[in-house]
């Protein structure tokens, strides 16, 4: 049985070079990711104005074009839920960004017997909400 989990996009973007933003309605709500491929998670917090992100391992190669890499989702996270998604007062702390991995591991691990997918479900930073607003697989 394949089993997934779901991430769910809230205003979703398209990150630009220093730090534009564009639209990109299609990939609000869920985004489901076949759980079977997936070897490694990893928060990386980023450095400037970079925002956030969770890169997403998985056992399958990337494009042909990429070196034999393993294919990665990248999923950036902000406080804001619309706008642009970078700046140090928009990063979630380094202490939620582990409590993000615990929840997403968790999603993969912890499927419901007879279940086809779970949903990742965002802990609060202090009181600031946290938003999953981009995905990509590289």
């Amino acid at each position: 049985m394949t089993n997934f989990i779901n991430l769910i996009v809230t205003n979703g973007i398209i990150a630009g070079e220093e730090g534009s933003v564009f639209p990109r309605p299609a990939m609000n709500g869920d985004n489901l990711i076949n759980d079977d491929h997936i070897t490694f998670v990893e928060g990386v917090v980023g450095a400037g104005l970079n925002a956030n992100t969770f890169e997403i391992t998985t056992n399958f190669l990337a494009s042909a074009g990429a070196g034999g890499d393993l294919a990665k989702y990248t999923l950036i996270v902000s406080k804001a839920n619309d706008g642009a998604v970078d700046g140090n007062d928009l990063r979630p702390s380094a202490e939620w960004m582990l409590n993000a991995k615990k929840a997403i591991t968790s999603a993969i691990s912890n499927q419901a017997p007879g279940g086809t997918s779970t949903t990742v479900v965002l802990p609060k930073d202090g009181n600031d909400t946290i938003y999953f607003r981009s995905i990509s697989l590289t």
